[in-house]
């Protein structure tokens, strides 16, 4: 964890009053159960209805990538410091005889050792798993920008408030003393992470939190991005969000949430592919789609 030096440019010296620490469990599940909306569960709908209905309704869960787990192993590991990594996860498994080297997070033998030992899946690392994390925890702290974000600050506190008439809670990565709010993405290609930023729905999230922290009490909030590379050698790069782009997917958030709750009034849910559609898009060029 940070140790805190607070100077006049923060906005806030202790934890804000507008926020609240939720176990990332209890967070989760209380957004698929429909309790309240977040922006995982905004982007079900967006992309959705009729699958966001069934994720509330219990009939089908949120898939469950192997890459969505050593992200969450690296987010344990940057946020909360080593000790608390190695409180979460286990590391190791069985060890393949005939080459001397560990079986495969998909193998059958993995799985049936993690069975054995009566140890969560979703919290268990092999070796070389492991060592992915710290090379990637390593390679975050030494970029000076992105280390300079995380010098100081809280992990994973969450904002509720409601937008658009409808209740809204928001676990934000990081926030700063000096009111930034700082996510961690780790992806494939740094080079196509501006891409990916529309292609994943990043910036209709982080308009999500800023709005959410706003209307919960903050105020002046910005927004900024840290983000490392998977493979070696690890490429890091720190993006900074303008208020004017997360302004206008701000409005395209409220404009889904206003959808959301005329579903929920009419209990008509679409797939949003019920009509025909043209290729590319009206107003694209088709080597925009590359």
């Amino acid at each position: 964890m940070s140790t805190l030096k607070f100077s006049n440019h923060h906005l806030f010296s202790t934890k804000p009053e507008w926020t609240r620490e939720v176990p990332e469990h209890l967070y989760h599940d209380g957004a698929a159960r429909g309790y309240y909306l977040t922006s995982s569960m905004l982007k079900e709908f967006r992309e959705c209805p009729t699958r966001y209905r069934d994720i509330v309704a219990g009939k089908t869960r949120v898939a469950e990538k192997n890459a969505f787990r050593i992200g969450r192993a690296v987010h344990k590991i940057i946020l909360e410091g080593d000790a608390a990594y190695r409180r979460s996860y286990h590391v190791g498994g069985p060890i393949n005889d005939r080459t001397g080297r560990g079986y495969g997070v998909a193998s059958r033998a993995f799985h049936r050792w993690v069975a054995e030992s009566g140890l969560d899946p979703r919290t268990v690392l092999t070796r070389s798993e492991n060592r992915l994390v710290t090379h990637i925890r390593d390679a975050v702290f030494r970029h000076r920008e992105a280390a300079r974000l995380f010098a100081e600050g809280w992990p994973e506190l969450v904002a509720e408030a409601e937008l658009a008439g409808m209740p809204c809670r928001a676990r934000s990565d990081w926030l700063r003393p000096d009111g930034v709010i700082v996510d961690l993405k780790t992806v494939a290609d740094l080079g196509r992470f501006e891409q990916n930023a529309r292609k994943f729905g990043y910036l209709h999230q982080f308009a999500f939190y800023r709005a959410v922290s706003e209307a919960a009490g903050a105020d002046n909030l910005t927004v900024q991005a840290v983000v490392v590379e998977k493979c070696p050698p690890h490429r890091v790069g720190v993006w900074t969000f303008p208020a004017s782009v997360l302004d206008s997917y701000q409005l395209l958030n409220t404009r889904s949430i206003n959808d959301l709750r005329s579903c929920l009034e009419k209990n008509t849910w679409p797939t949003g592919y019920e009509q025909a559609r043209s290729f590319p898009p009206v107003g694209m060029h088709p080597f925009m789609l590359n």
